[in-house]
């Protein structure tokens, strides 16, 4: 949060859930012609703090808890 202060940055969120079929179909439309293409483009990246194997979802978990992170924790899969 920090950062985002420095910066004078804000974190906006909201819920569809109250809102009407029409409303989310215009927000999803809106996210599909504006937020995408910048996804796509790389504009717009996740910040991963560590990659970790399924089979440690204990310690990851505990590292997120610890709140000793910065961006996600993504655990891998491999079948």
């Amino acid at each position: 949060l920090g950062a985002l202060m420095m910066k004078r940055t804000r974190v906006i969120g909201s819920t569809l859930r109250a809102r009407s079929i029409a409303a989310k179909s215009r927000v999803m439309t809106q996210l599909h012609e504006r937020v995408w293409p910048l996804i796509e483009r790389g504009e717009i990246r996740p910040i991963i703090d560590t990659v970790m194997p399924i089979q440690e979802a204990e310690a990851a978990h505990a590292l997120v808890a610890g709140d000793g992170t910065f961006g996600k924790v993504v655990m891998t899969v491999r079948g």
